[in-house]
C-alpha cells in the first residue's frame, strides 16, 4: 500500500534531520583561511569539529583533477579550541593554489573550492595589488559594508587586516583578553563566514597584526598583566608569519617580489599613553617622561622592536619598504599637541589629548629615532600604512616624513578627524586630502607598479568605489655620484688605482651588503676626511677623490667593516 502524502513528507523531514545531524557532526566550522604565505609556503587554519580527523587537499587546478597534495591528518582538539594549522611547503610561485578539507579521510563537498596564490618571488620586480584597512563592527548585523564586495571586484594578492578586528572587548567581555576560551572565541568572530570579510579571504592571502580593541582593550599597553595570553592566541589562532620575538610581541616581516613588510606591534610592550599628560588641579600638560616608547617601553632582555626595526631596514634588500602601523604615523601630529593642550585647558576636557597621546605624537622620541636612523643611512623608497582613526588620509611624506596612507574604517562610520584638522586650519598635515562630511567606509590600496617605471600607485577608496586620494611614489633608489659599481664581487678589500699630486682614484670591493665606513686617514690612523658610510652594496666601488686642502704626507683609502679595517696608502704632494 501507498504511504500517505504526509507520511512521505515527515519521513523526508526526518531523512534531512539526520543528514543534517551527520554533516554537523563531521563538519569545517571555520576557514580555510590563508596566512603566512611566501612565494614558496603558506600556513593554513582550519576550525574543525571536535575530535574529527581532518587533513587538507591541495592542487594548482580548481577540479583537483591532477597535480593533486594532500597534507598529513591532524586530529581537531578541544584544548586547542579545534583549531588547526596546517604548513604547505615547496610551492610554486606566483601559483594559484585550491584546498578542500579533508574530514575522516573523505573529501568536504564544498559549493566552491577555496583558494589563494603564492607571492612572486623575493627580490624580483612584479606588479601586483595589496589592500589594508582597520576598524570591523562586532555585530555583522548593525552594518553591512560594501567594501567587501568593493575588494572582491578588485581581488588583491593580499589583504592586511590592521586591527581592532571584531572588537572582542566590547563583542565578549571587557576582559576577554584574559580568558584563553574568550580569545579563542574572538578569533571564531572573525573568522565567522557571515563576516564580509570572509568573501575575500576566501581566495586571498591574510596578513593581521592586532590593535588595542583585539589586543585586550581600548588603549591597552605592554603593561596589561595577560598580554602573554594575547600573544599566545595570536600564535594559536592566526595562520600568521614567523615571529622574532614572540615573548616580546607579535611584530614581523615578510617579502611579496620587490616589497618588504615590516609589521609592527604597537600595543604588546609601548608604555603607557597617559604618562605624557600631567594634571595639576584644573590644568593640563604634556611631558614625555624619560624611557616613554610605543616600541620598547615594557622590554626588558634582548634586541628591542625599535632595534630589530631598525636592523631589518638596514638589512633590507627590496626596492621597496613598506612599514605597517596600527596607530597613525604623521610626522607632524606633534605640531598638534600645544593646540590640544590648549583646548583642554580651556574645555577642563582632556578627552582629545588622550586621543593624540594614543599615536605616534605621543611617543615622538622613537618616531624622531627611525626618522634620523633612516636618513643617517640613506634607506630609500619607505612607505607607512597606517590606521585606527576610524578615517581615511594621505600625505606625500612632506608632513609625515614618509608616505602615508591612513585607513581606519573599514565597517565603522567615518570620524571626520581629517575634516576636523581641515576647518581648525591643519588640514596641511595630510597634503593629498581625506574623508570629509560622509559616513561611508574606506579601505586604502596599493598598486606596485614595474611599468613604465618602477612607482607605487597609492589611493583611498570608499565602498561606492570613488577615490578618495591618489598619490604616485616614486623610485628613489640611487646612489651618490663618488659611488660607480661594477659587476665583479671579490672579497673585501681596498686599493689605490692611481695617485697624482692632491689626486687619488682609489676602489672597495665588498663580497656582501655590509654597515661600514670608507674614509681617510693621516700616518697616525687618524680619520682626516668620511668618504661614506651606511649600508653599502656588494662590488667593486671605484671613487675619485681630490684633497686640495690636506697638507702633504702619506696617508691611507680605509675600509672599516665587519669589525675589521683594509687600508692603502697613498699621498698627498702640492
Amino acid at each position: 500500500m501507498k504511504a500517505p502524502l504526509m507520511l512521505k513528507a515527515i519521513s523526508f523531514v526526518l531523512l534531512l534531520v539526520s543528514v543534517s545531524s551527520c554533516a554537523h557532526s563531521q563538519s569545517v566550522v571555520r576557514g580555510p583561511i590563508v596566512g603566512g604565505v611566501t612565494d614558496s609556503s603558506a600556513r593554513v587554519l582550519i576550525v574543525a569539529n571536535a575530535g574529527l580527523p581532518v587533513a587538507l587537499e591541495y592542487s594548482t587546478n580548481a577540479d583537483f583533477s591532477s597535480d593533486l597534495k594532500r597534507s598529513t591528518a591532524f586530529t581537531s582538539d578541544p584544548v586547542s579550541h579545534s583549531f588547526l594549522t596546517f604548513d604547505l611547503q615547496q610551492l610554486k610561485p606566483a601559483t594559484t593554489y585550491y584546498l578542500r578539507p579533508v574530514l575522516n579521510g573523505s573529501s568536504a563537498n564544498f559549493a566552491s573550492a577555496r583558494s589563494f596564490t603564492t607571492f612572486p618571488r623575493s627580490r624580483q620586480d612584479t606588479s601586483f595589488t595589496f589592500a589594508f584597512g582597520s576598524c570591523q563592527l562586532e555585530q555583522i548585523a548593525v552594518r553591512r559594508s560594501n567594501i567587501w564586495k568593493q575588494l572582491r571586484a578588485l581581488d588583491p594578492l593580499l589583504f592586511i587586516q590592521m586591527g581592532d578586528w571584531t572588537y572582542p572587548d566590547r563583542a565578549i567581555a571587557p576582559t576577554f583578553a584574559s580568558t584563553d576560551s574568550l580569545i579563542a572565541k574572538s578569533y571564531l568572530n572573525k573568522y565567522d563566514p557571515a563576516q564580509g570579510i570572509d568573501s575575500v579571504l576566501a581566495h586571498r592571502a591574510l596578513d593581521y597584526v592586532y590593535d588595542d580593541h583585539d589586543y585586550a582593550g581600548n588603549n591597552t599597553d605592554g603593561t596589561f598583566a595577560d598580554k602573554a595570553k594575547s600573544i599566545a592566541g595570536y600564535e594559536a589562532y592566526a595562520p600568521h608569519y614567523d615571529l622574532p620575538h614572540p615573548d616580546d610581541g607579535i611584530y614581523h616581516t615578510f617579502t611579496v617580489g620587490n616589497v618588504q613588510f615590516f609589521v609592527l606591534d604597537l600595543r604588546s610592550e609601548r608604555s603607557p599613553d597617559g604618562e605624557v599628560i600631567h594634571q595639576n588641579g584644573s590644568t593640563y600638560s604634556w611631558t614625555p617622561p624619560a624611557g616613554h616608547s610605543i616600541l620598547r617601553g615594557t622590554h626588558k632582555n634582548g634586541e628591542d622592536q625599535l632595534r630589530w626595526l631598525e636592523n631589518a631596514l638596514l638589512a633590507s634588500q627590496a626596492r621597496w619598504k613598506v612599514i605597517i602601523s596600527t596607530v597613525t604615523w604623521s610626522a607632524a601630529g606633534k605640531a598638534n599637541v600645544p593646540l590640544l593642550v590648549a583646548f583642554a585647558n580651556i574645555k577642563h576636557n582632556p578627552a582629545r589629548l588622550y586621543d593624540a597621546a594614543d599615536t605616534w605624537a605621543g611617543f615622538a622620541d622613537d618616531q624622531d629615532s627611525i626618522i634620523n636612523f633612516i636618513r643617517k643611512y640613506q634607506i630609500t623608497n619607505v612607505v607607512v600604512c597606517s590606521a585606527d582613526l576610524h578615517t581615511a588620509m594621505m600625505d606625500d611624506g612632506k608632513n609625515s616624513g614618509f608616505p602615508e596612507i591612513v585607513s581606519g574604517n573599514l565597517e565603522v562610520p567615518n570620524s571626520n578627524v581629517y575634516g576636523q584638522l581641515d576647518s581648525l586650519g591643519f588640514g596641511w598635515m595630510w597634503d593629498r586630502g581625506g574623508q570629509i562630511h560622509d559616513s561611508l567606509n574606506t579601505y586604502g590600496r596599493i598598486t606596485v607598479e614595474t611599468t613604465p617605471v618602477h612607482r607605487l600607485h597609492c589611493e583611498i577608496v570608499n565602498e561606492r568605489d570613488s577615490i578618495i586620494s591618489s598619490m604616485y611614489v616614486g623610485d628613489s633608489t640611487s646612489h651618490s655620484n663618488v659611488f660607480m659599481p661594477l659587476t665583479q664581487f671579490p672579497p673585501f678589500g681596498v686599493k689605490v688605482l692611481s695617485n697624482q699630486g692632491a689626486d687619488i682614484l682609489a676602489s672597495a670591493s665588498l663580497e656582501e651588503r655590509t654597515v661600514g665606513e670608507i674614509y681617510i686617514a693621516d700616518a697616525l690612523g687618524r680619520e682626516v676626511k668620511r668618504v661614506a658610510d651606511g649600508p653599502i652594496e656588494p662590488g667593486v666601488w671605484k671613487f675619485k677623490l681630490s684633497f686640495p686642502q690636506l697638507p702633504s704626507g702619506n696617508y691611507f683609502f680605509v675600509l672599516h667593516a665587519k669589525d675589521q679595517k683594509w687600508t692603502a696608502p697613498f699621498h698627498v704632494i702640492h
